[in-house]
């Protein structure tokens, strides 16, 4: 048994024998002066167990104690003893007012002691939140690992972890999650007993917290690499084509519509790499909410393609809308960067293939519309179906041999903001289906 278990049993049983026991106790070493002394003050002593009773137990061992006392008191202290019965009506008074009292009594001091056991409580999980705090802040960008060791040693425990499945693992168990996902379980190994509700609700928000800044973290790094990455490759390339522009002794008109129409590509480029930056914060960032609108799939299909083929003028489309899939319920902008960074990555995906053609498909099926961008490019590894909408995954050996950059990882989030779902699968002969699901707007 738990050694908080242990001491709330030996309260109970404690508050108990008080309140069955201590009346009698008190009533035997009166009556050798029963005839003595007055109501009165027989009556103020055997408050004493119930006062006694309920703050070790709370306000039923009161209860408890103010019966027998009442019963006591009658019995031993008001004529005749030795019975139940009273033979004047001021002693009815007197015993009624003392039961009233005793009671009285018992759920105020009950309810007294359950407060101050909440103020202690209270007091406890913020001074465990300020510590742990205060050496997970110095220690934060280490993440969990280093949390965890903070933790146990904060808490009294020799070692702590994280494992998936701690079923058959000795030690204290607690489940971690990072908002609704369940992380793993954390395992507490040590001689401590088991954690207090503050200190188990204190330790799950802080390391949940530590975990969640570590991802975000990752993120970040991820982002700023590939951000300054990327950034350079089209400012690389417009600066080659304007300063070959610039050293020649004449102006060409050919070369100067062939440089702007390099120049128009790469600020293509540039503005879809910071769009996708500005949409990877505001999903990090939780605020992302989308509106409930009738889509034009018709519209906005082809619309988000040709700005696509503007940038890979090699890569051809063909799209095909059923008649009852063209009404799709959702967020217009939603829909228009879904589609545009499916067929982004498709077209990235293709571009060194023989096969450069990229079909999209919208079909109606049980109340939502289902919408495939299908390609014919090298095709996904095993785990990249689930793993590839991970912002900068980067893709396994026979696969595309790239980063999947932030595309995917938008296209996660739009969707399931919109209530839909994306999955990627393996097209037959060859090459890599995505599909997301919207609700129909017919």
């Amino acid at each position: 048994m738990p050694g908080g278990v242990r001491s709330i049993v030996r309260h109970a049983r404690a508050a108990w024998a008080v309140a069955l026991l201590g009346p009698l106790v008190l009533a035997a070493l009166l009556l050798p002066w029963r005839e003595g002394i007055t109501h009165t003050l027989a009556a103020f002593v055997l408050l004493v167990p119930v006062v006694v009773a309920s703050w070790l137990g709370g306000m039923w061992p009161g209860v408890g104690g103010a019966i027998v006392s009442a019963a006591v008191f009658n019995a031993g202290f008001l004529p005749p003893y030795g019975t139940f019965d009273l033979e004047r009506t001021e002693y009815v008074v007197v015993f009624v007012v003392f039961l009233a009292i005793s009671l009285s009594i018992s759920w105020l001091v009950g309810v007294a002691r359950d407060r101050a056991a909440a103020a202690e409580e209270r007091e406890a999980e913020v001074r465990l939140l300020f510590d742990l705090s205060h050496v997970l802040v110095t220690e934060r960008s280490e993440g969990l690992p280093v949390a965890l060791g903070r933790a146990a040693e904060r808490l009294g425990f020799v070692h702590a972890s994280v494992q998936m499945d701690a079923s058959d693992t000795p030690g204290l168990s607690l489940p971690l999650r990072v908002g609704t996902e369940l992380v793993g379980t954390l395992v507490f190994i040590g001689d401590r007993s088991a954690l207090t509700p503050a200190e188990a609700r204190v330790v799950e928000e802080e390391l949940a917290d530590a975990e969640a800044y570590r991802r975000t973290e990752d993120i970040r790094r991820a982002m700023l690499a590939a951000a300054s990455h990327e950034l350079k490759s089209p400012i690389a390339a417009m600066m080659t084509s304007v300063s070959d522009v610039l050293d020649r002794d004449r102006f060409d008109e050919v070369v100067a519509r062939d440089v702007l129409q390099d120049v128009r590509v790469s600020t293509d480029r540039l503005e879809q790499l910071i769009t996708n930056l500005l949409d990877m914060s505001v999903i990090e960032g939780g605020t992302l909410r989308a509106r409930n609108e009738v889509v034009l799939l018709g519209e906005v299909v082809p619309r988000a393609v040709d700005g696509v083929v503007g940038r890979w003028p090699d890569v051809s489309f063909d799209i095909e809308i059923d008649d009852d899939a063209d009404l799709v319920r959702g967020d217009p902008t939603f829909v228009d960067r879904i589609v545009t960074n499916l067929a982004e990555n498709a077209a990235r995906a293709v571009r060194t293939s023989v096969d450069r053609r990229i079909a999209i498909r919208a079909s109606s099926k049980g109340g939502q519309v289902e919408v495939r961008v299908i390609d014919h490019g090298p095709g996904l590894a095993f785990g990249d179906q689930d793993s590839m909408f991970t912002p900068f995954y980067r893709l396994r050996e026979g696969s595309t041999g790239m980063r999947t950059g932030l595309g995917l990882a938008i296209c996660k989030g739009f969707v399931e903001a919109m209530g839909g779902s994306i999955a990627a699968s393996d097209t037959p002969g060859g090459g890599t289906t995505i599909t997301f699901t919207i609700a129909s707007g017919a």
